[in-house]
């Protein structure tokens, strides 16, 4: 029985090491795509929360076009998104989560400083 359950465990390891070596680009190539993924969220969030640091009632709204909108050409974000050829709905939906984020650690970075 010890001697299936070790073929076994072997073989399996087998299988796993050539599927790695085998695809060991891919492999790459996405965990450097989550990377950046994860580093362009992580600024996002900190720019959410140094604008809810100096406005903790300021919207999602103002605050995604603070974000994007680096010439201060748009006073709303309809006219930014009009501009760009998107909906006001594609950019509230690209930052929710984002900026909820960014209000929970703002919260909490609250409540251990303060």
């Amino acid at each position: 029985m010890s001697y299936f359950f070790n073929t076994s465990i072997l073989l399996g390891l087998g299988v796993v090491s050539s599927l790695v070596y085998t695809n060991f680009e891919k492999i790459k190539i996405e965990y450097l795509k989550q990377k950046g993924i994860f580093q362009a969220e992580n600024v996002t969030i900190n720019f959410f929360v140094n604008l809810l640091k100096k406005d903790k009632h300021i919207s999602l709204d103002k605050s995604i076009l603070l974000f994007e909108n680096v010439n201060s050409q748009y006073i709303n974000l309809e006219d930014f998104a009009k501009s760009k050829h998107r909906t006001v709905e594609n950019y509230r939906d690209a930052y929710y989560k984002l900026f909820e984020k960014a209000k929970i650690k703002n919260k909490l970075f609250n409540e251990f400083f303060n």
